[in-house]
């Protein structure tokens, strides 16, 4: 039976390489991230923008100074000129948005270079020797690090240009509100976003410090990795092959699981904690051997979601743990079947020795508690505290029991009776806990094959060997389960896409008929909000952008640099777990951590070039249009005036319908976009399945069990990107005679 853990771990290999993996999990990103909305805004913006023109020429002057001093202007340059506020709304219209196509290009060409430069580092972390990883590594991270700033700064450029347009728009529609007289409640809340926007910038130096914590969390998680790396390797019995492989494994996934939290609060994706979705389980009791504490999650765990914060989920340190939880299990199982025809090793199981197999899980066990009691209050250690302390307790009591057992035939069956469906239950449990925080985080079950890759050994018992069959399984099933939830997300975010660019296109032929020469206040007030609304997405879409970059500058300033020498020293130690050397398990870790700029440099190159195809098409030849009529003179007379205003009519009108016929083709390029994902997601499962249905005998059909995990989750994130587009103002109906300020 060893012969065929060999091959299964053959066809394991053959489909999770670096690349693959990698692809997955952009995959998976580019599915959850709301990429529509850097497209959606262009035709808006353009029609608004054509609309302004007019109204500036066309509008009678008064002056924006009514209860405000001047100098509490901090967008408007001329406050004491409607007319010309108006202009500059559209000269500064052109500056933004000329600004985001030259930097989205500087992101699009400097990202593109990223890979290039992480390839070349991770060819020196696989290949090379202590000292030239010491010589050349530093360099290389430098040269991403380069990049990363490149982009950086780029970003923050367009999202400065953009806060400051919104600004100025939502001083103008306050003045216009103080004009008209609105109620101080009305114009309360336009007040609270000016606030909002004047501080907006100097929140950049705390979003760096943020990304930086979450960096020193993830530099702790891969310190707390080798040296339980190293503890394992000193700990785990001789012989003992199959634990020792799926500990490595456990602490790969331990830093793996660290680097996917920094890249998920990178993206800024919601995270939603989900309910355990238990169906019509049997809840068990007392009696049938669980703790209180395990059967109180079980009964309490529903198939509701409960939408958490980025921030709340990404300071949970027990996410990282939960691999190395599933080790101890695994261990316990071997403890009870490891032996003989099947039977428990009951020497290892008394042993009170650390390195000989029951302590040490006892004394893991214990750590882990230690570790997770202080923070019960955290969204999912809350859950998983429940499962170590069953863990604990099943191991404390099976040591008792062995202790007072003979070993004989009875004696054996009793003890696997006891315990043993315990420990599958909580292996069940846990690897539900695992599959949702795999689709939380957007990351593959399967670790990328590397030099930390475990080889299974040709002396393995058949109750070992099958339990590494069972795993191999559970993860490609998983993986299976994953990609088809990333296929329907992105469809359902294609629907949601296609409906919020119909709300738009009806606005801006709303807005492309108005008669605007003769229009009032009260009427100007809604073109300047959907102004408002439509910039203030923009804005806050490259806001995101800059925080991709300053989390890849970041892992390299606060992790990857300063850990150089700890990784030189680590590759000369000679101690080995499960056939992998720590040498090389440090290598492995180090790939690992490289993984998080890829995928960003990945996600990052692939919105630029959405943006950039559609500010060539549609933005800048209109915006051009905008420049040319602009630039002209309006003239004195009344007749040269009306004549002025005409030609702005006329560009307005033609913009206009630039405009409307931009929302159909991003209606098409949002169509395109889908059939390439649904593709590219299809022939992967084809792959997969090719290479380990005939080793692993999997069936065509998920497992249960993935798939309502995966589906509540997709559902779950659904429903609150739904929420979410429905309370963006740039899909609500326009009415010039509405009366809300916002």
């Amino acid at each position: 039976m060893s012969t065929e853990v060999v091959k299964a771990q053959n066809a394991l290999n053959s489909i999770s390489s670096g690349k693959a993996i990698n692809n997955d999990e952009f995959v998976h990103m580019w599915a959850n991230t709301n990429w529509g909305e850097l497209l959606q805004p262009a035709p808006l913006s353009i029609s608004v923008i054509g609309s302004i023109l007019v109204l500036a020429a066309s509008t009678d002057d008064f002056s924006l100074v009514t209860e405000r001093r001047v100098d509490d202007w901090k967008f408007a340059k001329y406050p004491e000129s409607f007319k010309t506020s108006l202009e500059q709304v559209v000269g500064d219209s052109f500056e933004a948005f000329s600004t985001a196509h030259a930097e989205m290009e500087n992101i699009q060409n400097a990202s593109a270079q990223m890979p290039g430069e992480i390839r070349t580092a991770v060819m020196t972390i696989l290949k090379a020797s202590p000292k030239e990883v010491e010589v050349y590594l530093p360099g290389q991270l430098e040269g991403v690090r380069t990049l990363a700033e490149i982009c950086s700064k780029s970003a923050l450029r367009c999202e400065t240009g953009f806060n400051n347009l919104t600004g100025l728009l939502q001083e103008l529609i306050l003045a216009c509100s103080n004009k008209r007289g609105d109620s101080e409640q009305k114009k309360g809340k336009m007040k609270l976003e000016l606030q909002v926007l004047k501080t907006q910038l100097k929140h950049q130096k705390q979003r760096l410090e943020n990304t930086e914590r979450t960096h020193e969390t993830m530099q702790k998680a891969f310190v707390e990795a080798e040296e339980g790396f190293k503890r394992a390797a000193d700990s785990i019995p001789t012989g003992w092959g199959a634990v020792g492989m799926q500990v490595v494994e456990a602490y790969v996934d331990m830093a793996k699981t660290a680097t996917s939290v920094a890249a998920n609060c990178a993206v800024n994706v919601p995270l939603h904690v989900m309910g355990m979705v238990q169906g019509g389980a049997k809840i068990e009791t007392r009696s049938s051997g669980a703790s209180p504490s395990v059967t109180a999650a079980r009964s309490g765990a529903t198939a509701n979601s409960t939408a958490m914060s980025a921030a709340s989920t990404s300071d949970d340190e027990s996410l990282a743990s939960l691999s190395t939880i599933s080790a101890y299990i695994a261990t316990i199982k071997g403890l009870l079947d490891g032996g003989e025809d099947g039977k428990p090793e009951f020497e290892r199981i008394r042993s009170d020795q650390v390195a000989n197999g029951g302590a040490w899980v006892e004394a893991g066990l214990n750590v882990q508690i230690k570790s997770i009691s202080s923070r019960t209050n955290h969204p999912w250690t809350s859950r998983i505290h429940p499962i170590v302390t069953e863990s604990l307790d099943i191991i404390v009591n099976m040591r008792k029991a062995a202790g007072s057992l003979q070993g004989h035939s009875a004696s054996s069956e009793e003890l696997k009776k006891t315990y043993l469906s315990r420990a599958l239950q909580v292996e069940q449990d846990l690897e539900k806990l695992k599959a949702e925080r795999n689709l939380i985080l957007q990351q593959s079950s399967i670790s990328a094959h590397g030099p930390a890759t475990p080889v299974p050994g040709q002396r393995m018992s058949d109750a070992a060997a099958s339990r590494s069959l069972e795993a191999a399984r559970i993860k490609v099933d998983e993986t299976r389960a994953h990609l088809v939830g990333s296929r329907e997300a992105f469809e359902r975010s294609s629907i949601r896409l296609e409906e919020g660019q119909k709300e738009v296109g009806r606005t801006v032929v709303s807005m492309t008929t108005l008669k605007l020469e003769s229009m009032t206040l009260e009427q100007m007030i809604p073109i300047l909000v959907k102004a408002v609304q439509s910039f203030k997405t923009l804005r806050t879409q490259f806001s995101q952008i800059t925080q991709f970059f300053n989390s890849i500058t970041s892992l390299i300033n606060v992790v990857l640099v300063p850990s150089v020498a700890r990784w030189v020293k680590t590759m000369e130690d000679a101690r080995s777990l499960g056939g992998v050397s720590i040498s090389d398990f440090t290598r492995q870790l180090i790939y690992t951590q490289m993984m998080m700029p890829l995928k960003i440099s990945m996600l990052a190159e692939k919105i630029s070039a959405t943006y950039m195809t559609v500010s060539t098409k549609y933005i800048m030849p209109s915006l051009r249009e905008v420049g040319q009529i602009q630039s002209s003179s309006a003239g004195v007379s009344k007749e040269e005036r009306r004549a002025y205003i005409g030609k702005l009519t006329r560009v307005k009108d033609k913009v206009g319908q630039q405009a409307i016929q931009s929302s159909k083709e991003i209606l098409q390029l949002v169509a395109n976009e889908q059939k390439q994902f649904v593709s590219s997601i299809d022939e992967r499962l084809n792959v997969i399945m090719t290479a380990v249905k005939p080793v692993l005998a999997i069936e065509d059909e998920i497992p249960g069990r993935f798939v309502e995990v995966t589906y509540a989750h997709v559902k779950c994130v659904d429903e609150a990107k739904g929420k979410e587009m429905s309370e963006n103002g740039i899909y609500k109906k326009f009415d010039v005679n509405s009366d809300d300020i916002m």
